[in-house]
């Protein structure tokens, strides 16, 4: 459901599935206290339950698909998205808080065997993470959960004990609920409800060829969206990249550049190469993130010796190859291409070879099963140890090309490993390409060998070859009084230009798309004269949109003052529009056609430093922090333990871009766009799931425990025992967030780094809750050596990780992920104790105590995996590591030193019986 969430909704979003799984999990405890099972009944109970799982969890899609939930909310919507969107969130839950139950019955009434049951669930827990991925791209997400309900109906018949016949019928149903989805024609799909750079209506408009749901990223390729060109879409449109119809024939290109040697351009993927190409040379080249192919083209229509292409998506890899190869002329089985799918910095750590380009454009995962973090997107390609890797495979010759958003923070942050490799003057080594028509990526250079300024202006030259049209509008600032009925706007307007043939003025409409009445646009001389009026009717009006009126060319009127006239006569006071108008008061306008400039300017200039808007005192060592923590945004480097590149906001307010806050236009764009009514975009997802932390251990741990009988069937220890399972649930998400971090280094494929560290944590603890009876015994009933383990080992992996994985990284991926295996397994064996140890402390009380134990412990699981995101964005992965070690000794100093005289665990066949005759 986290896959699901961010190809449906949007990246990040699938944290919600988590929290959501893991407070509806804790949930079920708390309904048991609430509402306690007759013993008579259990095993009933619990084969309903499992039906009710059986049941919910395949619901989740039809109602997913049913609801019209989205992003798109309005005054008008308002109500039914607010209705659309917590029914949504109650179907979400429904399963898991099903599954919450379940545990928590079989938890408290099997308790004198919860060593056993912990093992098993934890057990099957880690296999099921390490069958996803190989399952998913047959399944998808929607197939995957057909199995999950397939696996609670046999939980029911385990549970229930139906007669032979029932038994038969639902066993097969069991085994339909594995078939079925591999008999679909392509997928059980989730409908998208955000329709990504138009994902959705294109899936329904029957243009998509193609769909894989890749263990990184869901692959869709679409047609008869640009002519001659296929659209590969990624996770329902988070990114994309095009696939252009090619014969395969790379001498027209050279044979274009002789004919057209002064107008000939190939794209802003094409700068670097174009560069080596004026130079004679014939350079080796490495794409990371090379997506369908474009950067590849490039290279090798500009006369690449070879190219090494690497692509996190194997779907994405695999159908240029295939069943696209034909159709791109061959690009990634072209002789001179090496095409591999796998991570750029982990190619880069296995290869000894050196490259004169190393190229990257736009490229970031959409997808949080690379990286683990889900609620705050990590940039491992933008890193100070990043930034060493590509420099130590740079030839003397080479350059980097990074197109990407925030360059101020790349500056700073390949300045450090500029400057911790002996080097020194970064600055210039660097020259920053931005785009005159604002858009979120600007080109970055880094070469080995200094800038001239004849380097310089081949770039600029060759990247302006291609003019742009350029409007002269200011950005909105504030509308105007509302026009209605007599009320009129009437402004000044001053033309820039020797000819107008046309205007345009931005109206708000506030939030009507489509007015019910007609609007009168008029264009005035300076003397109030009428030059032109248009009627727009009032249907095709959208909402902050522009009104034009065209009219017969006006030359020689640059400097010439002219008026504008918006009218509405058949509106009124309710449904009136307004002119938007700038900090001035004056209409926001174009006049048309617009202007030809330049394509783009130098924003970093390496021997211009006066006009830079980043100092070169940013880009020294070492850096100084107190000058940065005077700017109202986050320019700092980024470091592989504090990876947030994107997370720079300080402030929710407008942020001015210009020297005085080392903020280009750009970045300044993307902060000020995420502010939404107020609030940040970029943290909205964080402060919701604080707030929904907050207000749910309120309403469903505080209260229930002063505001109900719980006061009065308190057991001995009872605010000890609340604490003691609080940490664990605390400490255990939180070292099993940041595992998922750090081992990204050794391991470096972020899918095989994720599945390696949950699968070994979850079974390693599953066979330490197995060991906890024996291991107990072994040292004399003394629980706190558990503890101090933890500390001991915990405290050591923290220290040392960084010089073992050092001294791993040469070794083959089997023998790293072995080692690496080894390394969690100790410390994964020993945090399985304390939960099942708790719980045996407990298993002399009342049922009560351990539905309260399960609750919390889910409950403070959500906060874990939340304070381990805030507190690794604010600090470092080691600081939270080191947190949650503590936070374990903290479990310590709370729990109970006697643990009741340990028999052996009873037969759970036994143990139900034993319960049906006393009952």
């Amino acid at each position: 459901m986290i896959r699901v969430m961010e190809v449906i909704l949007a990246p990040n979003t699938g944290y919600m599935a988590l929290t959501s799984a893991m407070f509806a999990l804790g949930l079920g405890g708390i309904y048991l206290y609430l509402f306690p099972v007759p013993s008579q009944n259990i095993g009933k109970v619990l084969g309903r339950l499992c039906i009710g799982f059986a049941v919910f969890a395949p619901a989740v899609i039809l109602i997913f698909n049913f609801l019209p939930f989205g992003f798109e909310i309005n005054k008008a919507n308002l109500l039914i998205q607010v209705a659309c969107w917590s029914g949504m969130y109650l179907t979400l839950i429904l399963p898991f808080f099903v599954a919450g139950m379940v545990l928590a019955l079989v938890f408290q009434t099997y308790s004198k065997s919860i060593d056993r049951l912990y093992f098993y669930d934890l057990v099957a827990a880690g296999v099921a993470c390490l069958i996803l991925i190989p399952l998913l791209p047959s399944y998808g997400p929607g197939g995957m959960i057909f199995i999950a309900s397939g696996a609670a109906i046999v939980a029911f018949l385990a549970f229930y004990r139906p007669t032979v016949p029932v038994a038969i019928l639902f066993s097969g149903i069991a085994a339909a609920m594995v078939v079925i989805p591999l008999t679909v024609d392509g997928y059980i799909e989730f409908k998208g409800h955000a329709n990504k750079r138009q994902n959705d209506q294109f899936v329904a408009e029957g243009k998509r060829l193609f769909v894989k749901w890749d263990p990184v990223s869901k692959l869709e390729i679409f047609d008869y969206v640009q002519p001659n060109a296929l659209l590969f879409s990624l996770d329902g449109g988070s990114q994309g990249s095009w696939l252009r119809r090619f014969r395969g024939d790379f001498t027209v290109f050279a044979k274009e550049m002789k004919k057209s040697p002064d107008s000939f351009f190939f794209g802003r993927n094409s700068l670097a190469h174009y560069f080596m190409d004026v130079q004679g040379i014939e350079p080796e080249v490495l794409v990371i993130g090379s997506a369908a192919g474009a950067d590849v083209k490039a290279a090798l229509a500009l006369g690449a010796k070879h190219v090494d292409a690497i692509e996190l998506v194997d779907a994405m890899v695999s159908a240029v190859k295939t069943e696209y190869n034909e159709y791109g002329g061959g690009v990634y089985t072209h002789p001179k291409v090496s095409a591999i799918a796998g991570e750029g910095r982990s190619f880069l750590r296995a290869s000894k070879k050196r490259y004169d380009i190393i190229q990257m454009f736009s490229n970031h995962s959409s997808s949080s099963i690379t990286s683990g973090a889900m609620a705050a997107g990590v940039a491992y390609l933008q890193t100070v140890e990043a930034y060493r890797e590509y420099f130590d495979h740079l030839t003397e010759r080479g350059m980097i090309q990074i197109n990407h958003h925030i360059y101020p923070r790349m500056l700073t942050t390949a300045a450090q490993a500029w400057n911790s490799s002996g080097r020194s003057e970064f600055w210039k080594h660097v020259l920053v390409i931005e785009p005159t028509v604002p858009d979120t990526l600007p080109t970055f250079f880094i070469k080995m060998q200094p800038w001239t300024a004849a380097q310089v202006e081949t770039i600029t030259e060759y990247v302006n070859r291609r003019k742009v049209y350029v409007w002269d509008r200011k950005p909105p600032a504030k509308p105007s009084p509302r026009i209605f009925g007599d009320q009129v706007y009437q402004g000044n307007i001053i033309s820039r230009r020797e000819l107008i043939n046309g205007l345009q003025v931005l109206v708000g409409t506030y939030d009507q798309d489509g007015l019910d009445y007609d609007v009168e646009l008029e264009l005035l001389d300076e003397n109030g004269g009428s030059l032109s009026k248009r009627v727009i009717e009032g249907r095709s009006v959208m909402n902050n949109s522009w009104l034009d009126v065209t009219f017969p060319d006006i030359p020689g009127v640059s400097d010439k003052h002219f008026g504008i006239r918006v009218s509405a006569p058949d509106a009124n006071e309710q449904n009136g529009i307004s002119v938007w108008l700038d900090k001035q008061g004056q209409a926001v306008f174009n006049f048309l056609p617009p202007r030809k400039a330049d394509s783009s300017f130098v924003a970093f200039h390496p021997l211009e430093p006066k006009n830079n808007i980043v100092t070169n005192d940013m880009l020294v060592t070492p850096f100084p922090y107190t000058k940065a923590a005077t700017l109202p945004w986050d320019i700092t480097p980024v470091s592989d333990y504090s990876p947030y590149f994107g997370m720079i906001r300080k402030e929710v307010r407008l942020i001015e871009a210009g020297k005085e806050n080392m903020l280009d236009n750009n970045t300044a764009a993307l902060l000020n766009t995420q502010l939404k009514d107020g609030y940040p975009k970029d943290w909205i997802h964080l402060i919701v799931v604080a707030v929904v932390s907050v207000v749910f251990s309120l309403l469903f741990v505080v209260i229930p425990l002063f505001r109900t009988n719980l006061r009065h069937t308190a057991w001995s220890g009872m605010s000890r025992d609340l604490v003691y399972f609080a940490c664990l649930g605390l400490g255990f998400i939180m070292i099993e967030v940041v595992l998922i971090q750090l081992f990204n280094k050794l391991i470096g494929f972020p899918v095989h780094t994720f599945v390696l560290v949950i699968s070994t944590m979850l079974l390693s603890a599953g066979f330490g809750s197995m060991a906890s009876r024996k291991f107990l015994r072994l040292i004399n009933n003394r629980v706190y050596w558990v503890f101090v383990i933890i500390f001991v080992y915990g405290m050591l992996f923290t220290f040392l990780f960084e010089d073992l994985f050092y001294a791993l990284l040469g070794f083959s991926l089997p023998v790293r992920m072995l080692c690496g295996m080894m390394m969690i397994a100790p410390l994964g064996f020993f945090l399985g104790m304390p939960f099942p140890i708790g719980i045996l402390g407990l298993s002399d009380t009342n049922e009560t105590a351990i539905s309260w134990a399960w609750a919390l412990n889910g409950f403070f699981t959500v906060l874990g995996g939340y304070l381990a995101i805030i507190v690794s964005i604010m600090t470092s992965f080691k600081v939270v590591l080191s947190i949650a070690i503590l936070i374990y000794i903290c479990a310590l100093l709370v729990v109970r030193r006697r643990i009741p005289e340990l028999q052996p665990a009873p037969v759970l066949d036994k143990a139900a019986s034993v319960t049906a005759n006393a009952t």
